[in-house]
């Protein structure tokens, strides 16, 4: 019975490098493990200070080298429940090159297996690897920035509900604060009223005292006469006192008056700014802010990604100009139509 001899053409040798690369790949990160594994339980045995020669002259390696070795046995070594022993039979893991398990260090120890899957790790470039992991890290903080906002915006709101029932409370205690000073002033203006009719009331009995003492003095040589003459005296002088005493209170009232209306004033000023912080105090105030704030901070991050483009791709980053340009114009349209 003759063999059968299949053909080998060029895509099946290329399979067959590929997968020789990939053992190797896989070997040599072993290697690579246990060789930090070494180094680390070498370093308890070095002198202190003595670490970069006994790396330099007794196993020809860096410093950051042999970091980056014992880093790879610390994050995926046997020594604790690792990235290779929880998912040794992982083929997201079993293909992976040192430079891609260096790489796969910048993301968290629980997120590298899942990461792996969904990105096929195994067939990326380095720098493609490090590319999708900037990304995801950008992305993770965008999210994180946004969520950051969200909280913010939420904290702000109940902030500001409390701050517009603080001002509510607010307008009430001066809307009676004002009521209670017009009714002071109200209050002060009768009394003046008052006064003032009592006061011409005793100028008119003091007008008319002095005139009967003057027409009982004329005529000092009647006893009787001189009696009234006295009486009328005594009455003038009480008419004089009575309308001094009214004068005083009058001044006094009237000085009560304007402070009253003085403080009318600044109530009904004091309520008005209070309604007028009321408004400006309101929840939509509130998202308001955080949205202008978060506008401009999107709006920077867009002019950092704008010159970073024309720095890379002119005509590119020339569109790209444009259209924020024209984004700006709308922007400014919509406002101008509010």
């Amino acid at each position: 019975m003759s063999n059968i001899v299949t053909a080998r053409d060029i895509e099946m040798v290329t399979s067959d490098i590929h997968y020789a690369q990939r053992q190797g790949a896989r070997q040599l990160l072993s290697n690579l493990i246990e060789i930090g594994r070494l180094l680390v339980e070498a370093k308890s045995m070095v002198p202190h200070g003595e670490w970069g020669k006994y790396l330099e002259e007794r196993v020809n390696y860096s410093q950051s080298t042999a970091n980056n070795y014992m880093k790879l046995y610390q994050e995926y070594g046997d020594n604790q429940e690792s990235f290779f022993n929880s998912f040794s039979n992982s083929q997201a893991f079993g293909n992976l090159t040192y430079t891609q398990a260096i790489a796969l260090l910048a993301l968290p120890a629980e997120e590298r297996q899942e990461f792996a899957e969904n990105n096929d790790v195994a067939e990326m470039s380095t720098r493609q690897l490090e590319q999708a992991i900037r990304e995801r890290n950008e992305e993770r903080a965008a999210r994180e920035r946004a969520e950051e906002l969200a909280e913010k915006a939420q904290q702000e709101l109940l902030a500001q509900e409390k701050a517009t029932a603080a001002e509510k409370d607010n307008v009430a205690r001066l809307r009676d604060l004002q009521v209670k000073a017009k009714g002071e002033a109200n209050a002060a203006n009768e009394k003046v009223e008052k006064l003032q009719k009592q006061l011409e009331k005793a100028k008119a009995n003091e007008k008319a005292a002095k005139e009967a003492l003057a027409k009982a003095q004329e005529n000092p040589e009647i006893p009787e006469a001189m009696m009234e003459s006295l009486r009328q005296q005594v009455a003038a002088e009480a008419a004089r006192e009575a309308t001094e005493k009214l004068q005083a209170e009058l001044d006094a009232a009237n000085k009560a008056k304007e402070t009253a209306e003085r403080n009318a004033e600044q109530a009904e000023q004091k309520l008005v700014a209070a309604q007028k912080a009321l408004q400006l105090s309101s929840p939509d105030a509130a998202v308001f802010k955080t949205l202008f704030e978060q506008v401009q901070e999107n709006f920077k991050c867009m002019l950092e990604a704008l010159e970073n483009v024309q720095q890379a791709d002119s005509e590119t980053g020339e569109k790209l100009h444009k259209a924020l340009r024209t984004l700006l114009s709308k922007l400014i349209d919509d406002l101008e139509g509010v």
